[in-house]
């Protein structure tokens, strides 16, 4: 049975050959909107970039634990 760490390890792979950014670039892009809830970097992620919404919650749940581990 796969672990649900194997199963983010393989988004975060496949991000960059999907949409052509690096898990990085996408966090820096994220990091500098002025929202900081969740749904909202969810939102601009899908609506702005065109990301499924498995890529823009990957992205968005990295944001919050950044943001989690910065306070």
């Amino acid at each position: 049975m796969n672990k649900p760490e194997d199963a983010t390890e393989s988004t975060i792979r496949n991000l960059e050959k999907k949409t052509g950014k690096t898990l990085e670039q996408w966090l820096k892009i994220a990091n500098a909107l002025p929202h900081t809830e969740q749904r909202e970097i969810v939102n601009f992620l899908q609506t702005k970039c065109g990301l499924t919404p498995k890529y823009a919650n990957l992205i968005a749940l990295q944001v919050q634990g950044q943001t989690r581990r910065h306070k």
